[in-house]
C-alpha cells in the first residue's frame, strides 16, 4: 500500500484504489484528478527533503506560527506573538540539532548560544507585555485577522531567515565524512556573540530597573549601556547574530582537502541572518517603532522635552561611541556611519496631524 493510500481512502481518491467492478464513467474526473495528485505527491514531498532542512524547518515554522496566530487571532490578545518567535528559534535549533545527530563543536556551540538567548528573549517578552497588559504595536491589527495574520507571515519569515547559519549548519555536520576544522573565527565569533547576549541582558535589567521606579515615569532612561547608546539591546543583537554567522561561514567549503566535506558556496545565503536582523531593526520594528513620533512620550513637559533632545544629540541610536564624541560629529556622518536616520527624528507636526503618540 502507498503513503497516499494510507492517508486517504480509496473513496476519496476514485478509481485508482477502487476496485474495477465499482468503477463508473462518473468517475472519469475525479480518477483523472486523483491520479495527477498522487503522481504529484511524492515530488512535492521530496521538495522539502533536502539535504539541509530547508524545506522541513519552513514547514514547521510556517505551522507553528498559524498556530499561535489562531489562538491569538480567535482570543483578540497578543500575549503569545514573541514567544512564538522566540521559541520558534529554539525549536528549529534543536530538531535540527537532534534530527541530524549534529553533535560536533560548532554545531552544538552555536545550537546551544541560539537555544538559550532566544529562550530568554521569548521569557522575558512575555514577563513584559503580561505585564503591561498588552502590546501597543498591535491596536491597529489585533481586531483585524488579515492585517493581524501579514505580522505573523513577516514573523515566519524572519524566524526562517535569521535561523540560516544554525540550521545549515547542523545540516552539514550530518551530511560530511569530516567537517571543517574550528578556526580562530570560530572562537572570534562565539565570544561575539556571547557578549551581545549579555549586553542584551545588562540593557534589559537596567532598563527594567528604571522603570520600576515610580519616579521615572515619563523620563527617558541614560542609566548603564542607554548612556551611550539609545538602543543597546539592538547593538547587543547585532553581536549576537554577526556572531553566529562568522562561526557558521567556517563550514562553508573553502578546503581543497577532499576528505573534508563542508557546505557548498550557496551557503553564503546564511549572510542574511545578521543582515536581516539589522534590516529589521534599523527600518522597520525596531528603532523606528521606538522613535518617531512615539518620542511624544517625551514631549509632555518642558524639562523631559529639553532634557531628552539633549540626550539624543549626544547620544548613538546602536553604536558604542563615547557621547562627548558623538556630540560634536557633523550630521552627515552621523548619517553615513551611525545610522542616525531622519525619519527616527521627533516630528511635532506629524503627531498632530496624525494624532499618534
Amino acid at each position: 500500500m502507498s503513503l497516499l493510500q494510507k492517508l486517504f481512502p480509496s473513496s476519496w481518491l476514485g478509481s485508482p484504489f477502487a476496485s474495477p467492478s465499482t468503477s463508473t464513467s462518473s468517475d472519469s474526473s475525479s480518477t483523472n484528478l486523483f491520479g495527477f495528485v498522487q503522481a504529484l505527491l511524492p515530488s512535492a514531498i521530496m521538495v522539502f527533503q533536502d539535504q539541509y532542512d530547508l524545506g522541513l524547518t519552513a514547514l514547521v515554522t510556517v505551522g507553528m506560527q498559524l498556530f499561535f496566530y489562531a489562538i491569538a487571532a480567535t482570543f483578540k490578545f497578543d500575549k503569545v506573538t514573541d514567544l512564538a518567535g522566540g521559541m520558534n528559534f529554539a525549536v528549529l535549533a534543536l530538531m535540527t540539532l537532534l534530527k541530524n545527530e549534529s553533535y560536533t563543536t560548532r554545531a552544538l556551540v552555536l545550537s546551544l548560544i541560539s537555544i538559550v538567548t532566544r529562550v530568554e528573549l521569548a521569557l522575558f517578552l512575555l514577563y513584559r507585555v503580561l505585564k503591561r497588559k498588552k502590546d501597543a504595536r498591535f491596536d491597529k491589527m489585533r481586531d483585524n485577522p488579515i492585517a493581524f495574520l501579514v505580522f505573523w507571515v513577516f514573523q515566519m519569515f524572519w524566524v526562517w531567515i535569521v535561523s540560516l547559519p544554525i540550521v545549515l549548519v547542523n545540516g552539514v555536520s550530518a551530511n560530511s565524512v569530516l567537517t571543517p576544522a574550528l578556526t580562530a573565527v570560530d572562537y572570534a565569533g562565539w565570544a561575539m556573540a556571547i557578549v551581545g547576549f549579555f549586553f542584551q541582558l545588562w540593557a534589559d535589567f537596567v532598563k527594567n530597573s528604571f522603570r520600576a521606579n515610580p519616579d521615572n515615569a515619563g523620563k527617558h532612561c541614560d542609566k548603564g549601556p542607554w548612556g551611550f547608546i539609545r538602543h543597546p539591546n539592538y547593538f547587543g543583537e547585532f553581536l549576537l547574530w554577526w556572531g553566529i554567522f562568522m562561526s557558521a561561514s567556517q563550514a562553508i567549503d573553502g578546503s581543497s582537502l577532499p576528505v573534508v566535506s563542508a557546505l557548498p558556496q550557496w551557503g553564503w545565503m546564511m549572510v542574511m541572518s545578521p543582515l536581516f536582523t539589522m534590516i529589521l531593526l534599523l527600518f522597520l520594528s525596531g528603532i523606528p517603532t521606538a522613535e518617531g513620533a512615539n518620542q511624544a512620550r517625551y514631549m509632555k513637559s518642558e524639562d523631559t522635552k529639553e532634557s531628552y533632545l539633549k540626550y539624543r544629540a549626544r547620544t548613538s541610536p546602536v553604536l558604542p561611541i563615547p557621547p562627548p564624541l558623538y556630540a560634536v560629529l557633523p550630521m552627515w556622518v552621523k548619517r553615513v556611519f551611525c545610522f542616525e536616520f531622519s525619519f527616527y527624528e521627533y516630528r511635532e507636526d506629524k503627531v498632530t496631524l496624525t494624532g499618534e503618540m
